[in-house]
């Protein structure tokens, strides 16, 4: 990976490369060079880090004596690195916390190599989120870096700092099986309840064969129609699929709004090489999300797409709808069930993301795009 643009930034990296770990295992700050998060102080052997949540304030801190110097923020949608996991010592015994060989890896100021932001002074930047925060990683990591001619590496390093965006809980993991998630349990950035057809719950079931369920754990695999009217209320892309084969389930609270299940990977069951991806996204509002439609592959077997109330409801069956990039769609009357029945992955050609929005009149109009 490319660091630098010019020999000025070359020096104090080569040593940073060829060097064994040191006797440490993460960098401090120090006069030259400090940066924190919320005021978050690390230590040689334990990392700087903050818990938060998307779309949170984070307050970023530089201080330097250094003004006028060159300096830059490296940053990754890694982990922090320690010495015995990886990092690199400068042979000014400086430690490089932050994961460069991660592919987003960047500077926050110059891209691929180091900018030419000069250093004005200490400073603090109240952030919605770190600049380098994406809501598909929950870890993101950074470093200050600022040249120094008096340092024995030609620049100083900061601390590295750490933002953890909330909590992670494993799903199901065999086949035909599912995990009941209670809300407490997903830590400071989960929301204490969540709508779905105008009733609050306080937990769901996430189901192996591809939906989430607001009541107790149904393993079945074979879905119908009429099951769909009598089971408890659930959305999702309903097949029989198997984790225990290939991939992995999550269940990901990173914001108070929100909950996330990621399908990733996982085949269905008898047909390892039918590898699906979709997110499954229910909001406080009641609106609830079917994402990566189109990561969701062709099988053989059946498949119900869509929303039911379920025997909360009770639903109703108007009849199956075509999805398609199109909306808003009005919903049918009452309870009546969302949703198109077939063969897996046919479902909604062409669409990428189904997204069901509480009408006034307790049922959900559609989005497809």
């Amino acid at each position: 990976m490319v660091f630098v643009r010019s020999l000025l930034f070359v020096v104090p990296f080569l040593g940073i490369l060829g060097n064994a770990a040191g006797q440490v295992e993460f960098q401090i700050n120090q006069p030259t060079a400090s940066m924190a998060t919320d005021g978050v102080q690390g230590s040689a052997t334990v990392k700087a880090t903050l818990s938060s949540c998307i779309g949170t304030v984070v307050n970023l801190s530089f201080a330097s004596p250094l003004q006028g110097q060159i300096f830059d923020v490296a940053l990754s949608s890694r982990a922090l690195r320690s010495v015995t996991g990886g990092a690199f010592v400068s042979g000014g015994n400086q430690i490089v916390n932050v994961d460069f060989t991660d592919p987003s890896f960047q500077w926050m100021f110059g891209g691929a190599t180091v900018g030419s932001m000069t250093f004005p002074g200490n400073f603090t930047c109240p952030c919605p989120t770190l600049p380098y925060a994406v809501s598909s990683a929950l870890t993101n990591s950074g470093q200050m870096l600022i040249i120094d001619p008096t340092a024995a590496d030609g620049s100083s390093l900061s601390q590295g700092c750490e933002v953890v965006y909330g909590t992670i809980v494993n799903g199901p993991t065999t086949d035909d099986s599912g995990v009941t998630v209670a809300l407490s349990s997903l830590g400071g950035c989960a929301p204490s309840s969540l709508s779905f057809y105008g009733v609050a719950h306080s937990s769901f079931s996430v189901i192996s064969n591809g939906r989430l369920v607001f009541g107790a754990v149904d393993i079945d695999f074979s879905p119908t129609v009429a099951e769909a009217i009598t089971d408890s209320p659930f959305f999702g892309a309903w097949a029989d699929m198997n984790p225990a084969t290939a991939g992995t389930i999550r269940i990901i609270s990173d914001n108070p709004s929100s909950v996330r299940v990621e399908y990733r990977g996982v085949p269905y069951f008898a047909n390892a090489t039918a590898i699906n991806n979709f997110d499954l996204i229910v909001e406080t509002s009641g609106i609830v999300t079917i994402n990566g439609v189109n990561g969701i592959v062709t099988g053989t077997g059946q498949q119900f797409l869509g929303l039911s109330a379920g025997t909360s409801g009770p639903a109703t069956d108007p009849g199956a709808t075509t999805f398609s990039v199109s909306g808003p769609n009005l919903g049918p009357a009452g309870f009546g069930m969302i949703y198109s029945f077939g063969t897996q992955g046919s479902r909604a050609p062409g669409v990428a993301v189904l997204t069901f929005i509480p009408n006034a009149l307790g049922n959900y109009d559609w989005i497809g795009s």
